[in-house]
């Protein structure tokens, strides 16, 4: 009996190696069949366009053959079909995981453009111009990026935005229509300023720098002419610029204005003071001091006028010199102060007294005259 035992025990061991073996030849085999099952089934899919099937199949199978190259060919065909489906974000994800694989760092570009169009046809300005810049080289982008900033600067103009709209145009220089889009803002802020009437000054530069884009020469006319009227004065230095150019034009009575205040209007006050420029006597006693206030007004700017002054007393004395001087000259805006007495008063002679300013050709300027008693 105790043989017989020895014996099976022998024949179990050998039994048991046995299907050892037996199993460790499966499992072989299976790992040599299983990649190549997965391998070629994932290559189907391919085929078959099911690429998120094959993207996994070759992924599980990491290492084997080209198994990896596949992978990414196929992660690739994917990004181009959801590219072509619309989905640009996962694309130009999946574009970017590719990195250098083909040509996918020029498809993210594409991508890219492709949403900035989009963004382009729903009025996206903004957003549109951004993924252009983001799209890279191409030999129109930054056409297409003007593009942008045009309808940019439109909306602004739309909105009112006259300033932003101005500068956005003015940026663009000679795309498409921008110089006289440009143009339509400097007009419509010049004519914001001219709703200003007490200050028309700064409208009349904004339309003077339009030239002659739509009625803009005319309404500088316009504008200068009714600041002359306002402002009707020689001492008015812009009264004056103005009042030429309008003259120059022939427009309306200009001519006669600029004439009426290019002529010389001295007026000659009297009384007993030497600051006072208001009072103005018409008789005086025999022993005051008459102070003459000579107070010049027109002439063409920077013209001086010279003059002789001549005074003459009831008994005929008569003084014909200005600080010593038989001639001085007179400037528009300025007065002019001198002083006539009786040096003996008791003894003076009642009567007329006179004061005159004679021009270069013999005729009074001004004259004026008190009555001493």
């Amino acid at each position: 009996m105790g043989k017989w035992r020895k014996r099976a025990k022998t024949v179990c061991a050998a039994g048991a190696a046995a299907a050892v073996i037996s199993a460790a030849a499966i499992f072989c085999a299976l790992r040599l069949v299983y990649p190549a099952a997965v391998y070629r089934d994932a290559s189907l899919l391919e085929e078959d366009g099911r690429y998120g099937e094959a993207e996994r199949g070759f992924a599980g199978i990491s290492g084997y053959r080209d198994a990896d190259e596949r992978y990414l060919g196929v992660r690739y065909k994917e990004a181009l079909e959801r590219m072509e489906s619309g989905d640009l974000t996962v694309a130009e994800g999946i574009f970017l995981e590719l990195g250098d694989y083909g040509d996918s760092a020029g498809r993210v570009g594409e991508c890219r453009r492709a949403r900035a169009e989009e963004y382009l046809d729903r009025g996206l300005n903004e957003a549109a111009m951004a993924e252009f810049e983001r799209a890279g080289d191409s030999p129109d982008i930054e056409d297409r990026i003007r593009e942008c900033r045009y309808r940019i600067a439109e909306g602004w103009l739309k909105d009112g935005l006259l300033r932003k709209a101005a500068d956005g145009f003015q940026v663009l220089g000679d795309y498409s229509d921008s110089g006289e889009r440009l143009l339509e803002c400097r007009y419509l802020m010049a004519e914001e300023l001219r709703k200003d009437r007490d200050h028309p000054v700064g409208a009349i530069a904004a339309f003077r720098a339009l030239g002659d884009y739509r009625d803009a020469g005319e309404i500088v006319l316009e504008l200068t002419y009714g600041y002359v009227r306002n402002h009707y004065t020689s001492e008015d230095p812009l009264t004056m610029k103005y009042l030429e150019e309008l003259a120059g034009k022939e427009y309306l009575d200009a001519a006669e204005l600029y004439m009426d205040l290019t002529r010389w209007k001295i007026r000659i006050i009297v009384n007993d003071s030497r600051e006072d420029m208001e009072t103005d006597f018409d008789k005086a006693p025999l022993e005051t001091v008459l102070w003459w206030h000579i107070i010049a007004e027109g002439g063409s700017p920077g013209e001086v006028l010279t003059v002789r002054p001549e005074a003459v007393f009831p008994d005929g004395q008569t003084i014909g010199e200005w600080d010593g001087q038989k001639t001085f000259g007179i400037v528009a805006g300025e007065t002019y102060t001198t002083s006539t007495f009786y040096i003996d008063p008791e003894n003076g002679v009642p009567g007329e007294m006179s004061f005159a300013l004679y021009g270069g050709d013999g005729e009074p300027v001004a004259e004026r005259t008190v009555m001493l008693d």
